[in-house]
């Protein structure tokens, strides 16, 4: 089940349920719905913004049934609260892995960035840069892009802040000519720390 409900500056709090109470709708007295109702669309966007929670362990989390894909866009701009690990999975078609990149901020305990490109479950280039991104307390703003520039090679790049292409963290360009769908996003944490994201409508 997913809760949601509005705040005061007409965001749309949206509640990934772990199993274990994290979200209840009789908590909510309004704007709380059941999966169905989300996707049946009752229920007013403008201005609104997703919280997402990703509880730890648990697989990849595709973006699309939030409105959120790689189709007409090449960048996403979000915040995550988390000690550790947040994961962000462009991919081609339905399966993450199959044919992959990964931007990873706070590897290894939080202690370096990574982008990972997956081809067949197999990684198959990896960029790992050192440095502490994430903030248990709070949200930091990061930004991942994938342009695809005159020559037909994709780059890829991780940033910090709100502005993409500003603060550039970690990028590499596969010098194979790419003319695939990278259709769709997915999101998840690692092992035992649960994540939260938000993302803004439309950016």
């Amino acid at each position: 089940m997913r809760g949601m409900q509005h705040d005061s500056s007409n965001r749309i709090l949206l509640v990934e349920n772990s199993g274990v109470g994290v979200c209840d709708c009789s908590q909510f007295v309004q704007n709380c719905f059941t999966v169905d109702e989300y996707k049946m669309g009752n229920f007013d966007t403008a201005g609104a913004a997703y919280i997402i929670l990703t509880p730890g362990g648990s697989p990849y989390l595709s973006l699309a049934p939030y409105g959120i894909t790689g189709v007409n866009r090449t960048s996403l701009n979000f915040s995550v609260r988390g000690c550790d690990n947040a994961h962000i999975a462009i991919y081609q078609g339905s399966t993450v892995y199959e044919k992959m990149v990964e931007f990873v901020i706070g590897a290894r305990s939080n202690s370096g960035y990574d982008i990972r490109e997956y081809t067949a479950r197999d990684v198959v280039y990896r960029v790992s840069t050192p440095g502490v991104l994430m903030d248990c307390d709070q949200f930091k703003a990061f930004w991942v892009a994938w342009e695809l520039n005159a020559a037909g090679y994709r780059s890829w790049l991780l940033g910090v802040g709100s502005q993409v292409f500003s603060e550039v963290k970690a990028n590499y360009t596969n010098t194979n000519h790419d003319n695939g769908g990278w259709v769709s996003i997915a999101i998840a944490p690692y092992l035992e720390h649960t994540l939260e994201w938000d993302f803004d409508i439309g950016i």
